[in-house]
């Protein structure tokens, strides 16, 4: 006799499930490093354009051209506002998407237990009628040696 779990396409359901909101997650984790990298990349440019205007003020340079330094760092700054709000987007994304893992694995672990439980079930009633078998044989053997 062989177990069979009657709810074992859901259990195979649950499982892919998780494996899905892993890959979700990866994904999520994957994009907070790019926003970490392109932040990171926009503030080392503007200490390099601050150095350069603040070594530019110091020569004698056309205000016009530190007029330009100074809008182009004016720029970086905003780019580096706007790439904050991109990275808090992603920190909220990746905690999304944690939740909804916690969720899935949780999911997953219930239909685990309760298959787990019907194999024991099923276990327990194969060796009761193993038992049962057992004890038969053995009263044949007695009632054959006595008669």
């Amino acid at each position: 006799m062989k177990f069979r779990y009657a709810f074992q396409k859901i259990v195979d359901l649950r499982e892919n499930e998780k494996t899905q909101a892993e890959w979700m997650l990866s994904q999520a984790m994957s994009k907070l490093r790019e926003e970490e990298q392109e932040l990171a990349r926009l503030e080392k440019l503007r200490v390099g354009v601050r150095e350069q205007l603040h070594s530019a003020s110091e020569r004698s340079t056309p205000v016009a051209a530190l007029l330009l330094m100074q809008e182009y760092l004016n720029h970086i700054d905003r780019e580096i506002d706007n790439q904050l709000k991109r990275l808090a987007m992603s920190h909220q994304e990746v905690s999304r998407k944690q939740e909804h893992l916690r969720d899935r694995m949780m999911q997953e672990q219930i239909w685990q237990k309760a298959k787990s439980k019907a194999f024991s079930r099923f276990r327990l009633e194969a060796l009761r009628q193993e038992q049962m078998e057992m004890d038969e044989i053995a009263s044949r053997r007695r009632t054959e040696s006595v008669g």
